[in-house]
């Protein structure tokens, strides 16, 4: 997470005259959990590259309904004569998610297939949840009590440090 954080997301908002500043990262709500290889969740460590990064608020048990609906909100807007939300047509893969991939998965039930009541794990559902995370974000705000208390191991007064650094390899200079 932070080789991506600093490899590719840093580098690609300056390639576009963005910095970390001028965005929120709505994240999955998992993330504030500790992660598979690492003391810290995603989103401790997201929060400790210097990316401001919260879960969403009011989503409670990572409903997808109130995702579903944060969605709805947004798609069914216009603003003056456009949509709310324009998607870049360079974001094929989210054009293709939003555009039937995400689907309800289906069960065998005797001799009948039923959809149940949770999306199909498949190449659209990432993308589609981040979608809703960040709908969700926007339309709720990020739950900053989740993040409030999340310990940081080695944001020193704000600015961020690499763990290489901390460690003194004496690596150079980092990216952030």
């Amino acid at each position: 997470m932070e080789t991506f954080a600093n490899n590719v997301l840093r580098p690609m908002l300056a390639q576009h005259g963005f910095s970390v500043a001028d965005l929120t990262l709505y994240c999955d709500p998992a993330g504030v959990n500790r992660g598979e290889h690492s003391d810290l969740g995603g989103i401790a460590i997201m929060r400790e590259c210097g990316f401001e990064a919260v879960p969403p608020a009011r989503l409670p048990n990572n409903d997808t309904g109130i995702r579903l609906e944060a969605v709805h909100h947004f798609l069914g807007r216009t603003v003056g004569s456009k949509g709310a939300v324009q998607i870049d047509p360079g974001c094929v893969n989210l054009i293709r998610s939003l555009g039937g991939g995400y689907v309800w998965s289906r069960r065998k039930i005797g001799a009948e297939y039923m959809d149940t009541d949770e999306p199909a794990k498949n190449n659209h559902s990432h993308i589609a949840d981040a979608f809703q995370y960040m709908c969700c974000g926007l339309r709720f705000g990020g739950d900053q009590n989740r993040v409030a208390g999340m310990a940081i191991r080695n944001n020193r007064f704000g600015e961020y440090v690499p763990m290489w650094q901390l460690a003194g390899d004496g690596g150079g200079e980092g990216l952030c």
